[in-house]
């Protein structure tokens, strides 16, 4: 879909922001999918923002229903009058009353146009103007966003990026910072980095979040290895994985084996 033509504001991009929040609090019109479509430019996955990024943001509300125009005076004068024209000759054929009756007849017909302007108050479905609360539907329109799914895939992408970061990083037996790390005190340090806390150990970290498949594997998934469990790494995506192994092995990045594998775990 092609973006929006028309006026836009700037908006920088702050920690927690999505797509769908962003279109929301700044009423864009069409959604986050028109504020995507704005900025397709600098946006490559509208699940993906960076915080600081300057957004385009369409300028400008759903337009509303114009109100109807309520019948003027004159209007409803010519309506009486047209009422009063067609009433005198329905009437006329009848039979030619006495000369001295004929007032009070006439005096009859006069009044008849005096309950006329209640037909002429029919307008009232004027008042339909109410469907002009349709745009409701807008607010809708961010449920396709997901916006805690689009949160927590942002948080596993962030993961990924620590871990990589900590490449070369010596192993040191029971080290948990960038200084020297071990399979779990890497790990453990990694989703800090997120605001996620984890145990210390790869036995106690098994038993975080929820179990998931092989198949299922998403960039920042835990896989451990052995019975009891004392070896824990990262998945990064692309069938690889992080990990800080053995002494005199720097933490690196290596092709996914299954030797002593005995499950995966998903903590965001």
């Amino acid at each position: 879909m092609p973006a929006q033509a028309g006026p836009t504001v700037d908006y920088v991009v702050a920690g927690g922001d999505t797509l769908a929040q962003i279109a929301t609090a700044q009423a864009v019109p069409g959604g986050w999918q028109q504020l995507y479509d704005a900025n397709r430019d600098s946006i490559a996955d509208p699940n993906m923002i960076l915080v600081g990024q300057h957004l385009k943001v369409p300028n400008g509300a759903a337009s509303s229903v114009p109100a109807a125009t309520p019948p003027t005076l004159a209007s409803v004068m010519k309506l009486a009058d047209a009422a009063v024209r067609a009433i005198g000759p329905a009437q006329a054929p009848a039979a030619t009353p006495p000369a001295a009756e004929v007032p009070a007849e006439a005096l009859a017909a006069i009044k008849i146009p005096a309950e006329a302007p209640a037909a002429v108050k029919a307008p009232a479905p004027v008042k339909a103007p109410v469907p002009a609360k349709a745009p409701a539907p807008v607010k809708a329109a961010p449920a396709p966003a997901k916006a805690p799914e689009a949160f927590t895939m942002k948080l596993a992408a962030r993961a990924v990026t620590a871990a990589l970061a900590q490449q070369g990083t010596p192993y040191v037996y029971g080290g948990a910072a960038p200084g020297g790390f071990d399979c779990s005190g890497l790990v453990q340090w990694i989703y800090k980095q997120v605001g996620i806390t984890l145990p210390r150990t790869a036995a106690a970290q098994s038993t975080v979040g929820h179990a998931v498949s092989l198949n299922q594997l998403q960039p920042g998934d835990l896989l451990f290895f052995y019975r009891p469990v004392d070896h824990v790494v990262i998945y990064v995506g692309n069938g690889k994985i992080a990990e800080a192994s053995q002494p005199g092995q720097p933490v690196h990045v290596r092709p996914m084996y299954l030797n002593g594998f005995v499950g995966a775990r998903r903590s965001v």
